[in-house]
């Protein structure tokens, strides 16, 4: 999506903000959204069309479900560092041990910093994701799944399009609209939860997900409204408190029966989700700005205040 802050996929023309998936379960979302970090997952599965009904909520277009790294019974052992010539740099590891011949525990972890085309922006994140899987027989599989990710991303604020070829295009490019005072993102993202799978000797299997999260995102950013000059432009601030959780439980039993010459896979759900959102929104104007003289910025009171105290069940 063009928000660096955070995932907005378009699959058939159709936003998939509200159609993703962690693990089976889906990723509930406020003003904000979560950007799951990619060295934490083992795989992205995308089901396209109307098949993507079997998972429930989502849309005519499809769903995009996100797949942790799981535990897995074998030894494998990696870390490394990362650096770019835009000044991003990284280090990760993701270490699997085989504890026994029942139990599996895996560890991941990543330290990053992403540079923003804004010399002044920098985006700071760290992950930690942990996995377990006990296998007390051939039909019970249990897995354990955890992870905390913490971050800081923020938009550039922008420039109206008719301030560019006005002869400081290159300029305009690095322009820092913000203020570093004002803006501020500290954006949390706690997981929990569980897959078990067994199958029945009659040829059925029980699956069952459940998945707690926690999302928090303090954040305060600046915006452009327009330009009163070639020189000058006119600023905006949001201001972002946003505090949700999500409870999930999915079960599902799978089987086979026939009757005369015809065989039929039979699927029984019962997909479970409580969502609550505590989010306070603002919007305030702040002092224009001099493009070829920058000075810090000066914030009025909120002209706007909207605030979110919800509960959602679905069944």
């Amino acid at each position: 999506g063009a928000d660096p802050r955070f995932d907005s996929p378009v699959l058939r023309g159709f936003d998939m903000r509200n159609a993703q998936y962690l693990n089976g379960l889906r990723l509930m979302r406020s003003q904000g959204a979560p950007s799951y970090d990619i060295y934490g997952l083992e795989r992205v599965e995308v089901l396209k069309g109307p098949a993507s009904s079997l998972y429930g909520s989502g849309t005519p277009a499809g769903v995009i479900n996100m797949v942790q790294k799981h535990a897995q019974f074998k030894d494998a052992y990696e870390a490394g560092t990362g650096l770019s010539v835009d000044g991003d740099a990284e280090v990760f590891f993701d270490a699997n041990k085989a504890l026994t011949d029942t139990f599996a525990a895996r560890v991941t972890g990543k330290l990053a910093k992403t540079e923003e085309d804004i010399d002044e922006l920098t985006n700071k994140r760290g992950y930690l994701g942990l996995a377990t899987r006990w296998s007390p027989s051939d039909a019970t599989t249990i897995d354990f799944l955890g992870s905390y990710q913490k971050d800081s991303p923020i938009t550039p604020a922008g420039i109206p399009f008719a301030l560019t070829g006005q002869g400081n295009d290159e300029d305009l490019r690095d322009l820092y609209a913000g203020d570093a005072s004002v803006d501020d993102s500290d954006r949390r993202m706690s997981n929990i939860g569980y897959e078990l799978h067994h199958e029945f000797d009659s040829g059925w299997a029980l699956d069952q997900s459940a998945r707690y999260q926690k999302f928090d995102w303090d954040y305060a950013g600046f915006y452009v409204r327009g330009f009163t000059s070639p020189s000058t432009v006119q600023r905006g601030v949001i201001f972002q408190d946003e505090d949700t959780w999500t409870a999930n439980l999915d079960t599902r039993m799978s089987g086979n029966i026939q009757t005369g010459p015809l065989d039929h896979n039979l699927l029984f759900g019962l997909d479970l989700r409580k969502y609550g959102d505590n989010t306070t929104t603002e919007f305030a104007n702040a002092s224009d700005l001099d493009i070829t003289s920058r000075t810090s910025a000066t914030v009025g009171a909120p002209w706007y205040t909207t605030t979110d105290d919800l509960t959602l069940e679905q069944a």
